[in-house]
């Protein structure tokens, strides 16, 4: 069976056997424990009972993002409880609990609001709940599709071993648009100098700055040091001549931390 890609950067057709088995291209050095995984609201709905994680591939998640529309507020001893449904499905809600002195407790939003969520899934009285650690209102309602197309992606990078695929055969990917300096074996970020043998772009991350960590810090200090307020994955690859997941994980890692927020369309404005 093949799967063609076409638009977005995807111009090739690949053949959908090589993921059909995710076990055979684990993701190197990945820690399912720390990654913060996009999903739409139905996916938390179809965990099964006395569950606090969801499973993806040969990877288990509890910390989870997703989007939505509240539709209940209940505020207790304890905190804030938010019910977030679906917003093309009502019938599809998870409740998210802000606790007291939390930093996510401040701000506080009304039925009707369309946020984000990012949380921790735990489970208690018979019911699936996210414990919010980061909630904000999206004012931009397209940015509602970002979450779901990221959702969609992370099936595909993850469930069915495409990222791990990226680590173990990247020449499968010679040709694709985007997806040039997936030389892992040189770092990731392609030849180190011009045509002339000169160095290139001095913003190249190299050596032990390539772990998500490092590259977050760079984003940041660039973003200060440049004064631009807003940014988006391809930019930042261009810029640092690093693959596009690599800028993934470490805009990830900023997002968790609130150092950056999506502002639409795939647009991230700097939150710090």
């Amino acid at each position: 069976m093949n799967a063609t890609f076409d638009g977005n950067d995807w111009n090739t057709t690949m053949d959908a056997s090589t993921l059909e088995n995710p076990t055979e291209h684990p993701i190197k050095n990945f820690d399912a424990q720390k990654f913060t995984l996009k999903v739409v609201i139905k996916d938390l709905c179809m965990i099964p009972d006395r569950k606090d994680r969801i499973t993806l591939g040969n990877y288990s998640f509890q910390k989870v993002g997703f989007a939505g529309k509240i539709t209940s507020v209940e505020k207790n001893e304890s905190g804030t409880n938010y019910v977030v449904v679906d917003t093309d499905d009502s019938n599809q809600s998870v409740k998210c609990c802000v606790y007291k002195n939390a930093a996510a407790s401040a701000s506080e939003f009304v039925e009707g609001s369309i946020v984000r969520v990012f949380g921790k899934l735990h489970y208690t009285d018979e019911q699936l709940e996210v414990i919010v650690l980061v909630i904000s209102e999206i004012e931009d309602i397209t940015e509602v599709d970002v979450f779901k197309w990221e959702s969609h992606l992370a099936r595909i990078e993850i469930g069915r071993g495409l990222l791990g695929l990226m680590y173990s055969n990247p020449s499968v990917f010679s040709g694709v648009k985007g997806y040039g300096m997936l030389d892992i074996s040189n770092g990731g970020g392609g030849d180190d100098n011009d045509d002339d043998g000169s160095a290139s772009n001095n913003s190249i991350i190299t050596g032990d700055s390539k772990d998500p960590k490092s590259l977050a810090r760079q984003i940041i200090d660039y973003l200060r040091a440049s004064g631009e307020k807003k940014f988006t994955i391809d930019e930042m690859s261009t810029h640092f001549n690093v693959a596009v997941e690599k800028i993934n994980r470490a805009v990830e890692l900023l997002e968790q931390e609130g150092n950056v927020f999506i502002n639409g369309e795939g647009i991230y404005g700097l939150g710090c």
